[in-house]
């Protein structure tokens, strides 16, 4: 019995190291790279990196000992961001007013947030400008950090210093602060638009472009799913300038112009790599006994692994498990990812392929618990999730830039075009086609001189302009319908 289990041992690590080093220098020969070393930013000087001003470095500043709670080395600076993003948050069990939804034409509620966060309101209806002003009257305790992050967004580069040695343990802290201050930003510039800061409106739009493309090099899914939403929350005073005609001609430049630079889909294949990376320096630390197979498990809100299994038990276990075992593990993986997800998103022909995203959610190799599917049960993300997040956030980006470029054309003809193919090239270089099919995006200039420019959506169905709700939240649903970017009637 010895002997056979020596065999098989024996059998089990020639195999796995064959198999993994012809994979791995099969796709090294095409370009690809396997270590997360690889996928970490280089860093940058202090003088010439955002992340860097006082404000945000205090974000990872921090002391972390096992078993004791996080020591913040600068609670000054992290006091400041959280207040920043606290201010919009429940107090006194008051309802926290909605903050817009451009995906299905609802403005900011200016009246809701005067009361939400003046302790002088009353239930008399004012008008919106002068909610604004009392909306701006209390965000400017925090002049100085908006202005401070203004003068840190003038800087070339953008790098957080993460502790990238710890891998899947690594703290990010820095994603949820600077996710809210967007949601501040966003908030303040709607409210300089309607009090008739145009410039200032301006100002903050460009800002929050800035803020969620400082994730930009960060290679892993989380940081970038973030990203995503912060460019998300920017859009609503961009449609709300263009839907009330707030912008001026050399406004809606700039904002096209920053718009431009936003290339989301660019960045998914080195997330999915980065992600592939990481999984394979956790393997590798499990298999050279640097970590503990016990430490397997979920993501915790930590940033560490929540630990299944038997414990101890599993740790003694770990001792004998051959090296094959882990090899053979990592080839799925990485196989799945190679074969599965990398394909989803073809960034140079700007498409997001939404079939092959459903095929990648039901995957044969991973439906049962086997021997050499365990990681990849574990680490495979939830791609078709992802690589909607990605499709829908580069199709914001590209409606609003569309929308800019229209926006332009009614300033300079009085109204909007009959169709798109009159923007080029005078407003626009080249109209974006939709990631979904690859066409253009649907355009349709309504009766009433208004328009309506939409993507098909992730159901891949024109649904005539349509978003469809969830009705029990009256929230976007983003698996049904339209994206739809519309300027209303406000006549």
């Amino acid at each position: 019995m010895v002997v056979g289990l020596l065999v098989f041992v024996g059998y089990v690590n020639w195999r796995g190291q064959r198999e993994w080093a012809q994979f791995r220098s099969e796709w090294e020969a095409n370009g690809e790279k396997f270590d997360f070393a690889d996928f970490i930013p280089a860093a940058v000087p202090a003088d010439q990196n955002f992340a860097t001003t006082p404000l945000l470095a205090g974000l990872l500043d921090y002391t972390r000992v096992p078993g004791q709670p996080i020591r913040w080395n600068n609670s000054e600076s992290k006091t400041r961001a959280t207040a920043m993003s606290a201010i919009l948050q429940n107090k006194n069990a008051r309802k926290v007013p909605a903050a817009g939804q451009w995906q299905i034409g609802k403005f900011v509620d200016l009246l809701q947030w005067q009361s939400f966060l003046t302790t002088n309101a009353t239930n008399v209806i004012t008008p919106p400008q002068k909610a604004a002003k009392d909306v701006l009257a209390v965000f400017k305790q925090f002049d100085p950090e908006f202005e401070e992050l203004a003068a840190a967004g003038t800087r070339p580069h953008a790098v957080f210093p993460l502790e990238y040695k710890e891998n899947f343990h690594m703290l990010l802290p820095h994603l949820a602060s600077m996710k809210g201050i967007a949601q501040t930003l966003r908030l303040r510039a709607v409210a300089r638009l309607v009090a008739g800061q145009k410039d200032g409106g301006l100002q903050d739009v460009l800002l929050g472009l800035c803020m969620a493309e400082a994730f930009k090099l960060e290679p892993t899914l989380i940081s970038q799913l973030v990203r995503i939403a912060m460019l998300q929350l920017t859009m609503q005073p961009i449609w709300e300038g263009v839907a009330r005609h707030d912008w001026s001609e050399a406004q809606l430049l700039k904002l096209q112009t920053a718009l431009s630079g936003v290339r989301v889909l660019e960045d998914f294949s080195h997330t999915i790599r980065a992600e592939r990376a990481m999984g394979n320096a956790a393997i590798d630390e499990l298999r050279t006994g640097r970590m503990a197979l016990s430490s397997l498990g979920d993501i915790s809100g930590d940033g560490g692994f929540e630990a299944v299994g038997g414990g101890g038990v599993v740790n003694v276990a770990s001792r004998f498990v051959p090296s094959g075992w882990y090899r053979l593990n990592q080839l799925t993986l990485n196989r799945l990812h190679q074969e599965r997800t990398l394909p989803l998103i073809d960034a140079e022909k700007h498409r997001v392929f939404v079939a092959l995203t459903r095929e990648a959610d039901e995957v044969p190799e991973l439906k049962n618990p086997g021997l050499y599917n365990l990681f990849a049960r574990l680490l495979f993300p939830a791609v078709s999730k992802a690589a909607a997040k990605f499709a829908n956030g580069q199709t914001s980006v590209d409606l609003a830039t569309i929308a800019c470029a229209l926006e332009r054309f009614r300033l300079a003809h009085g109204e909007y075009p009959a169709q798109l193919d009159l923007l080029v090239p005078k407003f626009i270089e080249m109209i974006p086609v939709d990631v979904i099919n690859g066409e253009l995006p649907k355009y349709r200039r309504e009766s009433d001189g208004t328009f309506v420019v939409y993507s098909v959506g992730w159901n891949e169905v024109d649904d005539g302009g349509e978003p469809e709700l969830i009705k029990s939240l009256n929230m976007l649903d983003p698996n049904l319908g339209d994206w739809v970017w519309r300027v209303p009637n406000l006549k």
